[in-house]
């Protein structure tokens, strides 16, 4: 069946304002998938090595990274030592980022997840250590406060 896109008065026929409503109705459904159906795939903040010793503010619900630097062939490496509070939580192991076909001892980059459950306080501390040398002090200490907040940063 054939129908005209403009009728005999010459103005715009069925076949035309029946494309424009599908055309509008798709963009108005893509519109609401994107606002409440996207996904959030990496953190929305990242500490780090310049964060040492400073404060930070974060709401809740929101993920963070904290990501140093390590050299992991020496032994050393990250190590939460200090993380008392309900206001943040760890999410899982820390994942280690490597340059690609990097020689043996280059600097790589240790990532922790966190997200923010709570409103409140806490000062993250990461020591630098070799975890088999229980007895000496770490090589070097990273502490970040973090201030969760409800609402708007």
């Amino acid at each position: 069946m054939f129908i005209p896109a403009r009728n005999s008065a010459g103005r715009p026929g069925f076949r035309r304002i029946f494309s424009l409503a599908i055309g509008c109705a798709a963009l108005f459904l893509l519109a609401v998938v994107h606002a409440f159906g996207a996904k959030q795939t990496g953190p929305s903040f990242v500490i780090t090595e310049k964060d040492n010793n400073k404060t930070v503010r974060i709401i809740v619900g929101d993920t963070f990274d904290l990501q140093l630097p390590a050299v992991m062939g020496t032994g050393f490496s990250w190590q939460v030592k200090q993380q008392n509070s309900k206001a943040v939580s760890l999410l899982g192991e820390p994942e280690l980022k490597s340059p690609p076909d990097a020689p043996p001892n280059t600097p790589e980059v240790q990532i922790f997840h966190f997200k923010a459950r709570k409103p409140g306080s806490v000062t993250l501390q990461l020591d630098y250590a070799r975890p088999w040398e229980k007895d000496k002090p770490p090589d070097k200490i990273f502490k970040v406060t973090v201030v969760v907040q409800d609402g708007e940063k």
